[in-house]
């Protein structure tokens, strides 16, 4: 194995020392950048909340956001006029307590025709304004409400 000249190892720790602090350098660039990308990331959440919130709050139609076991986690001021419910009454609660309360007590089967029937009756109404408006999408509304019926008169 050649001998390696004392003046080259004399100079390694200082090349050593200089590749590290370039590697920590690298380093630091890398993580303000990341740090830069993820305060923007968050500003850009912030936004989208803030936007969301607002449509929200100042629509027209009831808005209620539920899980998938039906429990509302959302209930905006129009679906509080609508139901006659706060939001602090409903939010948490399962969303049978929007029946009437006949139906509250009813099995999962009824229930579901229930608010089927509600959800018909959207798309319905949808139907209708899309006909006095100047919507394209009547079409496939339309056929939407048509299929849903089919559907339901096949599930019962």
């Amino acid at each position: 194995m050649p001998e390696i000249p004392p003046e080259i190892l004399a100079g390694l720790p200082w090349v050593a020392a200089v590749a590290w602090l370039g590697l920590a350098g690298l380093v630091l660039a890398y993580l303000r950048q990341e740090r830069r990308k993820r305060s923007d990331t968050e500003q850009e959440l912030r936004e989208s909340e803030s936007r969301y919130r607002a449509i929200f709050e100042t629509a027209v139609d009831a808005i209620i956001v539920a899980d998938q076991h039906r429990i509302i986690r959302e209930f905006n001021r129009a679906a509080e006029k609508m139901t006659g419910y706060s939001s602090a009454e409903v939010i948490g609660q399962n969303m049978k307590v929007l029946l009437p309360p006949n139906l509250r007590q009813e099995q999962e089967r009824y229930t579901a025709r229930y608010l089927w029937t509600v959800c018909e009756l959207e798309v319905c109404r949808a139907i209708s304004l899309s006909r006095s408006g100047s919507s394209s999408n009547a079409p496939s509304w339309k056929r939407n409400c048509i299929t849903r019926k089919k559907w339901k008169r096949s599930a019962i």
